[in-house]
């Protein structure tokens, strides 16, 4: 999902040994106290796009590494066994394989 709870906060910081104020970072990640922070809550543009990406992926190709592989390939990106997209080339594929952020 887009969204984390609590524990899911805490285990990522114990297993990062982020030694600031977990208390501190989950109780203003939600503030609403709903017991879950979502992207969205974080960053409402953003967390959308992704939402819209990860639809994107997960329809036509199952998963979203499914649609990064499937970015990957519209690039046809040679000499690259990492298989990385810069920004430049990632907005060209999505646009490529009818990608849109726009809902």
């Amino acid at each position: 999902s887009m969204s984390l709870t609590r524990k899911e906060i805490f285990k990522a910081c114990t297993e990062l040994a982020w030694a600031g104020d977990v208390a501190g970072l989950w109780h203003a990640l939600d503030s609403e106290e709903s017991g879950s922070c979502s992207l969205e809550d974080l960053s409402g543009a953003e967390g959308r796009a992704l939402a819209l990406f990860r639809k994107w992926a997960e329809d036509g190709y199952k998963s979203v590494k499914g649609g990064f592989n499937a970015l990957v390939r519209a690039r046809r990106i040679k000499n690259n066994p990492k298989k990385e997209l810069d920004k430049r080339n990632f907005v060209a594929a999505c646009a490529s394989l009818n990608c849109s952020f726009q809902g």
